[in-house]
């Protein structure tokens, strides 16, 4: 529900409710139907006291029938400077609840108890919760074309939920609240249109990670034998470099002659660690597109033609095991799409 209450504000209110049912005879072997019931109810109001601040408050309150209630407050202040400039600063909460499989789970590997793949659920599992902090500038130059928007963040994930066992191995995994992780980092997007047929964007991001246990992760550590104890500092790692820490991307789109349109892709991503065994060593990889709208019979479309990874192949993924199949290795790719809109 939309309303105005003033000149000065704007209101946006509602809610929902959700019922998820599952049902697998592998993951949830034995549990026949197992269900849940979320219902929520949320409400974002926009205040504009003066023409050069804008105020937004807002929350979502959410009672998960598995994970329970929580509540996610939101606040953000631009400030307007001039027309062409502002200031911006926001904080937000959120959950990520865990999944029906990740409270009932029943997987027996191949109908045996194997321990090594077999899955339990958990149902003292507690949501994810991620605080995050951000300041921004936004410049929106019109008369050059051109605009710019920076963004410093710093998010707080607390109990992050990995899948191991909950204690001395061997023993059934189960998805368990193990790691809090800050994030520190800052993305910027500049576009330019220095000619009505061209247009360039440059988009950089950089993220740098910490780690350390939650509650239940130093209290799996401290048992012997478990996967934690005494290895702790792998998983650790792991969390801190699951992403690049730097990555760039440029796009240079060109309207042609005869409606043709052309563009070309470079990105710049860094190392990434994806499992303990899997990484990513940086890579740089360059996109090519060449598209030809068109109209039949008041029926528009597109046919295009794509080459991707254009300057040789690049690995996304790879195995601390040589041998180990699962390398992801992408060489230059070419491909034709047509496209109709109806």
């Amino acid at each position: 529900h939309h309303l105005r209450p003033s000149d000065a504000t704007r209101l946006t209110w509602g809610m929902s409710w959700r019922h998820d049912t599952v049902s697998s005879d592998t993951m949830l072997r034995d549990r026949g139907t197992v269900s849940r019931q979320v219902r929520r109810a949320f409400a974002n109001g926009e205040w504009k006291p003066a023409t050069r601040l804008t105020v937004n408050v807002g929350a979502s309150s959410e009672n998960d029938s598995l994970s329970g209630n929580h509540l996610s407050p939101r606040a953000s202040v631009a400030l307007h400077l001039t027309p062409e400039n502002t200031l911006r600063v926001g904080y937000a909460q959120a959950w990520r609840t865990p999944s029906l499989v990740a409270y009932n789970a029943n997987y027996r590997d191949r109908g045996v108890l194997r321990y090594r793949n077999d899955q339990i659920g958990n149902r003292g599992l507690e949501a994810e919760e991620l605080d995050t902090w951000e300041i921004g500038y936004l410049g929106d130059w019109r008369d050059w074309r051109m605009s710019l928007d920076v963004r410093l963040f710093r998010e707080s994930l607390r109990d992050r939920i990995l899948l191991l066992p909950p204690g001395a191995s061997p023993t059934p995994r189960s998805e368990q609240n193990v790691q809090d992780i800050d994030i520190d980092g800052y993305e910027f997007q500049w576009r330019w249109q220095p000619f009505e047929p061209t247009r360039v964007v440059l988009n950089h991001a950089y993220v740098r990670a910490s780690a350390g246990l939650s509650e239940n992760g130093a209290r799996i550590a401290a048992t012997p034998g478990s996967n934690l104890a005494g290895d702790d500092g792998r998983y650790l790692a792991l969390a801190e470099n699951a992403a690049p820490r730097r990555a760039s991307s440029l796009l240079w789109m060109q309207r042609l002659p005869y409606g043709l349109e052309f563009s070309l892709a470079r990105y710049w991503v860094g190392e990434v660690k994806w499992t303990r065994n899997t990484e990513v060593k940086k890579y740089r990889r360059t996109d090519a597109r060449l598209a030809y709208p068109f109209r039949i019979a008041g029926q528009r479309g597109e046919l295009a033609y794509t080459v991707q990874s254009l300057d040789g192949a690049h690995e996304e993924q790879r195995s601390a095991e040589v041998d180990e199949p699962n390398q992801r290795t992408v060489d230059r790719r070419h491909w034709i799409s047509l496209r109709l809109d109806f």
